[in-house]
């Protein structure tokens, strides 16, 4: 336990603030004397250095303490950062606003429903993905030109399917079939990084890219184009939906334990290397109009319709993915996970805890209810003018799991730009917040 007190500075919603606070339990060890430092490359040259401890409160400088504040101390900080000298275990703690030095790299993974029922909103997706990297990049919440958060100078984009294929037995071993494929390769896309099809009317002559790169100082407008086009996979993927699976399984390295239909590994050290990046905040965001059913064993091909639809077994447990997720991070507080599904929209919004998820859950619409006259065997939870969308209750069990760092928004809306900018607000508090350096990032 840490304990003392500190002056902190800072910039909130571009006002200078400054406040004595008594820190109680800053991570990463414990000691009786802390010392404080503004950054000098973002704070004016005549700032000192405030040292405090147990022994008598807080020294002087110039003139803006003395014994305490006197309303009078302005850093001139513009998003200034306060540092923790370390503790055990850590080579730098830090609190406060990041320099643009120090904030990360940001690798976002979007995982994308391609089943027939899915065009309008890929569409809408793509359309709101140049709100997504201007918000990031600029670090403005609101567009009202206040720094909200550090800027994000390097961001990575990828695309996957959540089509993962059918599967059948053969003998008792479970097998990856094609699902809708013309070409019969087992899997589906497989958790593959989808390029861009230079073949698509609108993307010709681009090149073939497996991720997109957004650097400080790059055209937006230009991601804009390229991001249209990745995220555009068309709607002949298959309709039996694995985000959670797919994604775990783009991003696991094949150096995990964890393993996958067939006794394959993952694809994070190999088919889509370079993509997740050490140190990185990563962000997975999942798009679908249905609710995962990531298969784990093959009873559920004994099963008539209305049990399939409304029974949990045969699928992988929510705790695989929840600390598959974290596993993909030195510190899973770097893990951000996303929904933009069927539920309500008056019930979407970041999920800060559990009860929060549970609220969702609980509401009578996202209850499994067979349906045998709907093309998924299960009442929608919520509908829009793109049509209708079931229960995502596997969704929000995974962000209930992750609650902190998780967002459930509703795709039966006509806009997803609500929806893409608090999922960015997320990610940007994460880029904000304290951290302990051990020297190989986040």
């Amino acid at each position: 336990m840490l304990g003392g007190m500190v002056f902190v500075l800072g910039r909130a919603r571009g006002v200078r603030w400054a406040a004595l606070v008594l820190l109680a339990g800053v991570g990463c060890g414990a000691r009786t004397t802390l010392s404080v430092e503004v950054d000098a490359a973002r704070a004016d040259a005549s700032v000192p250095r405030i040292d405090a401890g147990f022994d008598g409160g807080v020294e002087g400088v110039d003139g803006g303490l003395d014994g305490g504040f006197d309303g009078g101390f302005d850093a001139g900080l513009d998003g200034g950062t306060i540092y923790v000298p370390p503790e055990a275990g850590c080579a730098e703690v830090r609190m406060g606003v990041r320099p643009p030095s120090d904030v990360p790299q940001v690798d976002l993974l979007f995982v994308i429903d391609d089943s027939r029922s899915m065009a309008q909103e890929q569409e809408l997706l793509a359309e709101s993905a140049p709100l997504f990297v201007r918000t990031l990049a600029s670090g403005d919440l609101d567009g009202d030109g206040s720094l909200d958060f550090p800027p994000v100078t390097d961001l990575q984009v990828g695309v996957i399917s959540t089509d993962l294929g059918w599967v059948r037995l053969r003998g008792d071993e479970l097998v990856a079939t094609s699902c809708l494929s013309p070409d019969g390769v087992p899997g589906g896309r497989d958790g593959l990084l989808q390029p861009i099809d230079p073949t698509r009317v609108g993307c010709e002559g681009m090149p073939t890219q497996f991720f997109l790169r957004y650097s400080d100082g790059d055209s937006i407008d230009a991601f804009e184009r390229s991001f249209g086009c990745m995220a555009s996979l068309g709607v002949d993927g298959c309709g039996f939906e694995q985000p959670l699976e797919a994604a775990l399984k783009a991003l696991t390295p094949s150096t995990s334990p964890v393993r996958f239909l067939g006794d394959a590994v993952g694809h994070g050290d190999s088919l889509n290397a370079g993509f997740l990046r050490p140190g990185s905040i990563l962000a997975i965001v999942v798009v679908s109009d249905e609710d995962d059913v990531s298969v784990a064993d093959a009873s559920f091909l004994e099963l008539g319709e209305e049990r399939f639809v409304l029974e949990d077994g045969w699928r992988h447990p929510i705790a695989r993915y929840v600390d598959g997720f974290a596993a993909l991070r030195a510190d899973p507080a770097h893990v951000v996970f996303a929904a933009i599904a069927g539920v309500p929209p008056e019930l979407s919004g970041p999920i800060d805890t559990p009860e929060r998820a549970d609220a969702i859950l609980a509401d009578s619409r996202m209850q499994r209810r067979y349906d045998p006259d709907s093309g998924t065997g299960l009442r929608p939870a919520c509908t829009s003018s793109g049509g209708s969308a079931t229960p995502p209750r596997r969704l929000v069990e995974v962000a209930r799991g992750m609650a902190g760092r998780a967002v459930v928004q509703s795709i039966c809306e006509d806009d997803f730009r609500p929806a893409v900018a608090v999922i960015a607000q997320r990610l940007g508090e994460l880029v904000e917040t304290t951290w302990c350096v051990d020297g190989e990032g986040p």
